[in-house]
């Protein structure tokens, strides 16, 4: 294994660590979103409620509600933005290595078995250096 392959999945799963974070902070947002819209529509405030306390509540509810819409926007922005910089660095940076060409010539070391015999196919790899004894020579 090379070390640029290495290097690309450390980079994914340091990718993927970060989106699943992030991705747990929106649904904890957008739990917490639905909570503040349920106590919108089913507060009863009554009609003996000052009216200062009526603006004061839904003053701070719809803060509440504008801040996590916005938080969970950031969250999605986040994601795209760690997605984004991940392939740039995937393809600009740390880029792949270029395959291996592949240029063996099976008729050649056939054509090597045939004229050496069986002998050849026995033999201990490493052992018979000689020239005609390797594929390609002779």
């Amino acid at each position: 294994i090379s070390w640029v392959a290495i290097a690309r999945e450390d980079i994914r799963d340091m990718m993927g660590i970060s989106v699943t974070r992030i991705n747990n902070y929106m649904v904890v947002a957008t739990l917490i979103l639905s909570v503040a819209g349920g106590a919108v529509f089913s507060v009863d405030l009554g009609v003996e409620c000052p009216d200062f306390i009526m603006y004061s509540f839904y003053m701070c509810v719809g803060q509440g509600m504008t801040f996590l819409m916005m938080s969970i926007m950031f969250g999605v922005k986040g994601q795209n933005t760690a997605f984004s910089c991940t392939m740039k660095l995937l393809t600009y940076q740390v880029r792949p290595e270029c395959p291996a060409g592949y240029n063996h010539d099976y008729m050649q070391q056939v054509q090597w078995v045939e004229r050496m015999g069986m002998q050849s196919l026995f033999r201990i790899p490493g052992i018979l250096v000689s020239d005609d004894l390797r594929p390609g020579r002779g």
